[in-house]
């Protein structure tokens, strides 16, 4: 059967339509947060607590990109190989039915992450007496709340008693928190003092 050229545009015109709706499909990569509980370097998998002390092992991709935050390891190369038990990670992950880690982004190295890493083995240097040390892993001005790797061990969330207070801090600066109870008892950060290295 001969075609039309009014067929032949129809039939092109479908083509181009095909092609142009195969990109829209890809998902947003969707963003978590928490400590790595262990690695299985032979499965591509990684055990995760997120910020809701929740544990989930999850399948990450072969050519997953991994980037130090941490001053302490910025200035080198780095790949899935320098991820450690103990690292405080930030990650992005495909969404839908498959969910893959696609980007890593390590806040803090841990202490249990090893000397490997280019880290100093030096002790970190202290804030002053009655303040509560660790190093910043994420902050929200505009909830004036702070999120912080404590030296003590774990990751926790205090409200500042006012946005001012956080004024000027970022991820992985290494601080001291001045810490009050309200009147419900909560801890509240009064003062934030950076502690730089020795």
């Amino acid at each position: 059967m001969k075609m039309t050229p009014s067929r032949v545009s129809l039939a092109l015109a479908g083509a181009v339509l095909a092609l142009t709706a195969a990109p829209a499909a890809a998902q947003p990569l969707q963003h978590d947060r928490g400590t790595i509980l262990n690695i299985d370097t032979r499965a591509r998998q990684i055990q995760i607590k997120d910020a809701k002390d929740r544990e989930r092992i999850w399948p990450y991709a072969a050519d997953a990109t991994v980037k130090f935050s941490d001053q302490a390891w910025q200035n080198r190369s780095s790949s899935l190989r320098d991820l450690r038990t103990g690292m405080y990670v930030h990650f992005a992950y495909s969404s839908g039915s498959n969910e893959v880690i696609q980007e890593f982004d390590v806040k803090d190295v841990g202490k249990n992450s090893g000397s490997s890493g280019g880290g100093s083995s030096q002790p970190p240097a202290q804030p002053p007496a009655g303040m509560t040390a660790g190093r910043v892993t994420a902050v929200d001005m505009n909830v004036a709340q702070v999120e912080v790797m404590l030296d003590r061990g774990g990751r926790k969330t205090y409200q500042a008693a006012n946005a001012r207070v956080l004024a000027g801090l970022k991820a992985g600066d290494r601080i001291g928190l001045r810490l009050e109870k309200d009147a419900n008892g909560q801890e509240i950060v009064v003062q934030v003092e950076q502690v730089r290295s020795r």
